[in-house]
């Protein structure tokens, strides 16, 4: 059987045979201590609905009352075709069709972004409720994968179509039956009786049965074993391969066939243009600085702010990418200087411009910190068999009278002395850069592991796979959110491959890779220092203190952008709950809370608060609202902290993912040259493999989808339309005052220009 096969009471008891008199009693809300046994009765219920379409689709009777013509749009997309055999039943309010093949005589159907229309006579079924496709093998061709965009139905004689849109792949792994609902959008709970079934059996397919369902895993391929990783990292979506990559992903979560050509032939042609550079640098080592800029040629891409590489080196340059490059997340505003950074007033000597002593500026409110210590303690590997070192920095940083924001000193340990001598800029040129650039090293790692990977990565995925395993196509959250969330799980799945694995990008280009188990560690610490409250990115901004540093334009630019997406997130929210009980009893979000809570980050230990501080449920409007901010604003987020990532570290001095030799030490002070600098410096091949992974991460495909479109819109009504597209003026208001901004300035910020935001995390 393929449908309708009694499951659904098998795994949930017969409610349906309570003794006369007795009757489950129905929960005031999904929170509800019954709400156990009245979800499996309805369950049990819904099997019987769809047992009755079962019975209609198998009939034998000969009924010809009403003509249906069926409209299918397969989608455009390489190898979005099939030949295997496709039916529909349409199900209605009073009955249900039978099950009809589409199939047009002496044509091949449903080939690459064909639409064909097809026609029928069948009985009277009533108020068009929702169909269920099926397909399956011809027996005369290998079966195949199909990607449907659209089902429209219409009645010969009703006047207007129902539209069912989809947008998705259909599988051996696909539900079946494959229930489609998306024709209306529409809380669960207020459903019809016949809707509510197809909606329930449709979540349990997804959550509950062995053969579809969308499993958790924990399960992470390092080297050749396979280990548990739930206490320390969120869950994912289950990859049913022992090796656990990409290419055995369900193929509804991988990315668009040509999206995957693109990707893997930017690594192809990546990888031969390094090995050429490997060999070129073994006859032809690098002898001054200036020399890598021939890696920055050997990987050319325009850029709006490339004129950063003429005045790299100067500290009003650090300065600046300190507010506004690729990690922009860390520098807070201080009211006293820790005791571990014992900065005095001799090292600030005829470095501060007012003549206020280094406490005085400090109550001014120009003085700000960065402290990397979230890398104490992590492990770091070896290159040609020299052990690699790593800071552990803290930078102090100077706003003086024209406004340019300059690092006036630094440790590069944790534990002042000897060991870890505090630079300044009186410090000879060498050994202040030479600081500089260590400090450059240690932001590197926590950039892409932190800020990119954990915070704006891993974290969504446990979001994505409860919302595919809970929320229904005809869900306002599903809709929203899906373009969003789509292309996470494929990314992710190719990350934990090729990035993070032993012997991978990451573990080849960073100092806390090569051979260490330095990854794993700097990710898991970087949930330990982390929570929900964290994705508020506006508050995050408040609580640094730097509200008011000038030139942080990284600010102002995330500020208009949160505040424009929140504004869309109530909008949305409003627009389809009326009240805070209709979120209370919103089953099917409730249900995705709950499932993020227990299997996303709830079996994750020595957390700040249990699952992150991520709710177990919601119970207001505004705290939706706050959770699917959450969500939406973190893949706003992704855009600052990855794009920049090829753009500064392109030129290996400016932002070195691996160094050579050890830390200075008061011992080395005033001998550093040159020469020296250049030893410590990346080799030519790590700085091509380090320029070649960000090129990689930062690289933006062909078929991107950005903020404000919609190419696979699943809302049908113009008021939702509306709703957005008031989103839309905002984004585009806010990119003519970035634009306008930006002419003003040398070196512009571009990179959160909506015009250049994808829509979801894809790279």
């Amino acid at each position: 059987m393929w449908w309708g096969d009694g499951r659904i009471g098998g795994w949930a008891g017969n409610p349906g045979d309570l003794p006369p008199g007795l009757c489950i009693i129905e929960p005031v809300n999904s929170q509800d201590t019954n709400w156990v046994n009245w979800a499996r009765s309805e369950l049990y219920r819904g099997n019987s609905s769809i047992r009755n379409v079962r019975r209609f689709a198998e009939s034998k009777e000969n009924v010809k009352d009403v003509k249906y013509i069926v409209t299918v749009t397969t989608s455009d997309i390489k190898y979005s075709g099939t030949d295997d055999n496709v039916s529909i039943i349409i199900v209605g309010d009073k009955a249900a069709t039978n099950r009809q093949y589409l199939d047009t005589k002496l044509y091949n159907d449903f080939e690459k972004g064909d639409t064909t229309e097809y026609s029928f006579l069948d009985r009277e079924i009533g108020h068009i409720e929702y169909i269920i496709m099926k397909k399956e093998d011809s027996k005369l061709t290998i079966e195949s994968e199909w990607c449907i965009e659209k089902v429209v139905v219409r009645k010969d004689k009703s006047g207007y179509d129902i539209k069912f849109p989809f947008f998705q792949w259909v599988n051996n792994a696909s539900p079946d039956p494959l229930i489609i609902v998306s024709n209306q959008t529409c809380l669960p709970q207020n459903e019809s009786e016949i809707r509510s079934s197809a909606r329930l059996l449709e979540t349990s397919l997804s959550s509950h049965w062995e053969e579809t369902k969308f499993k958790w895993s924990y399960d992470l391929k390092i080297g050749d074993n396979i280990e548990d990783v739930r206490e320390h990292q969120p869950g994912f979506l289950k990859v049913h391969s022992e090796e656990k990559t990409y290419d055995e992903l369900d193929s509804r979560f991988q990315w668009a066939p040509e999206h995957y050509s693109e990707y893997k032939d930017l690594r192809r042609t990546l990888a031969m243009t390094g090995i050429t550079s490997t060999i070129k640098g073994l006859f032809d080592p690098i002898n001054t600085i200036e020399e890598y800029k021939d890696v920055v040629e050997e990987i050319p891409e325009e850029s709006a702010e490339a004129a950063w590489m003429d005045n790299w080196d100067s500290d009003e340059e650090f300065g600046r990418q300190t507010m506004n490059g690729m990690n922009p997340v860390n520098l807070h505003r201080i009211k006293e200087l820790p005791e571990k950074f014992p900065v005095t007033e001799a090292h600030m000597e005829g470095i501060l411009q007012r003549g206020l002593t280094l406490q005085e500026e400090i109550e001014k409110g120009n003085m700000y910190m960065i402290d990397l210590k979230i890398l104490d303690g992590i492990s770091t590997g070896t290159y040609e068999d020299q052990k690699l070192f790593l800071a552990v920095p803290m930078v102090l940083f100077y706003l003086p009278p024209n406004e340019k924001l300059s690092p006036v000193a630094i440790q590069l340990g944790q534990l002042p002395g000897t060991d870890f001598p505090i630079w300044t800029p009186n410090d000879t040129r060498e050994d202040w850069l030479l600081a500089k650039i260590w400090f450059r090293n240690a932001d590197a790692q926590v950039s892409q592991l932190v800020t990119h990977l954990a915070q704006s990565h891993f974290i969504l995925e446990p979001f994505a796979v409860g919302m595919f395993r809970s929320l229904s196509l005809a869900h306002p959250i599903h809709k929203l959110m899906k373009e969003n969330l789509k292309s996470l799980i494929a990314i992710d799945t190719k990350a934990r491959e090729v990035l993070i694995t032993p012997g991978g990008v990451g573990d080849a280009s960073l100092t806390v890779g090569h051979g260490s188990n330095g990854i794993i560690e700097t990710l898991t610490k970087a949930y330990q220092n982390y929570s929900y409250k964290g994705m508020n990115y506006k508050n995050d901004l408040i609580q640094r203190d730097v509200m008011e540093l000038p030139g942080y334009h990284h600010r102002d630019d995330s500020i208009k952008l949160w505040d424009a997406t929140l504004s869309y997130m109530q909008d949305m929210v409003n627009h389809f709950y009326d009240s805070d009980s209709d979120v209370i009893e919103d089953w099917e979000v409730q249900a995705w809370v709950k499932d993020v809570f227990n299997n996303g980050f709830g079996k994750m230990k020595n957390l700040q608060q249990a699952s992150l501080g991520v709710p177990s449920s919601l119970a207001t409007k505004a705290e939706l609202v706050e959770y699917l901010q959450s969500i939406f604003y973190t893949t706003v987020r992704h855009s600052f902290a990855n794009y920049y990532s090829f753009e500064y570290t392109r030129f290996a001095p400016n932002s070195p993912t691996v160094l050579r030799g050890k830390l200075p030490g008061e011992e080395d002070r005033g001998l550093a040259t040159m020469e020296t600098l250049l030893a410590s410096l990346p080799t030519k091949k790590q700085a091509y493999v380090a320029a070649a992974t960000g090129k990689v991460l930062a690289n933006r495909a062909s078929d991107e989808v950005y903020l404000r479109e919609t190419p696979n819109w699943m809302f049908l009504k113009e008021e939702t339309r509306k709703v957005f597209e008031k989103f839309v003026e905002k984004l585009d208001k806010i990119e003519e005052e970035i634009k306008s901004r930006n002419m003003e300035l040398d070196i512009p910020y571009t990179v959160l220009q909506p015009s250049r935001i994808p829509s979801g995390v894809s790279g």
